[in-house]
């Protein structure tokens, strides 16, 4: 038992706050943050033809709440730190372009050819409006990046910035990386031949495992998130366009 108590002394405010109450917002978002959590309490709008973009309406915007202006939040009321601390800030701008136009560049042909991917074509884009017309994919990018800011902030801004010090560089990588890999796991499900399938594609999980490790690299060396959220937020748009691609184009 005085092990257990040498144990609990040893767990500081700040490690605490980032580490349980960043466990805590991912919970909250899986249950309430969730699409079927807007079609299950909100059966008035699930009959509406506008159904099908405010539930992913709801996933983003939550993601944002939850994800970026609760921990924005803590970091001002809680631990009373500054918060550039915690990745927002502009940082080191020139290697953060730099691996960001590089990342496009790497990227933007193995993205256009994940659109034919069956997997993939049965995923994204996650609306059908975002098909609708080039207009309507180009709003549907912006309530994209709604979520990405969310994303990005959680888990290389507050579980990485927030827990190196006490984890070490790379104990806050593998925390920040195995929780983003397992969320990717976890949201959503989709029939395949009458088999209820939980995941996104397999392919873009094990991609995000090496892009955890990655982006969480490129976000210590530059001090900053927004250049992973950049080219996050592009792979993501790149993706939904190549596959809109891949099955007929705009006006489906």
């Amino acid at each position: 038992m005085q092990e257990i108590k040498g144990y609990l002394k040893k767990l500081d405010l700040k490690t605490g706050i980032v580490g349980f109450g960043g466990i805590f917002l991912i919970i909250l978002w899986a249950y309430q943050g969730h699409s079927s959590f807007f079609l299950l309490h909100f059966p008035g709008l699930r009959e509406k033809e506008s159904a099908e973009l405010l539930k992913i309406l709801w996933l983003h915007c939550s993601a944002f709440f939850l994800w970026f202006l609760i921990p924005l939040l803590l970091i001002w009321l809680v631990l009373k730190e500054n918060p550039g601390n915690f990745g927002l800030r502009i940082g080191d701008y020139k290697f953060g372009l730099g691996f960001f136009l590089l990342g496009v560049l790497v990227m933007i042909l193995p993205l256009y050819f994940t659109g034919s991917n069956p997997d993939f074509l049965r995923e994204y884009p996650l609306t059908v409006y975002a098909r609708k017309s080039p207009a309507w994919f180009g709003l549907w990018s912006l309530i994209y990046l709604i979520y990405y800011v969310g994303f990005e902030f959680l888990f290389r801004g507050f579980f990485l910035f927030g827990l190196k010090d006490k984890l070490g560089v790379w104990g806050a990588i593998l925390f920040e990386t195995g929780l983003s890999t397992i969320v990717h796991i976890g949201m959503t499900a989709h029939q395949i031949s009458g088999v209820l399938v939980v995941g996104k594609p397999e392919m873009e999980t094990i991609s995000a495992l090496i892009a955890g490790v990655i982006f969480g690299l490129v976000a210590l060396r530059t001090r900053s998130i927004f250049y992973p959220l950049l080219l996050h937020w592009f792979v993501g748009v790149f993706t939904d366009f190549s596959c809109i691609l891949h099955s007929g184009g705009f006006f489906r």
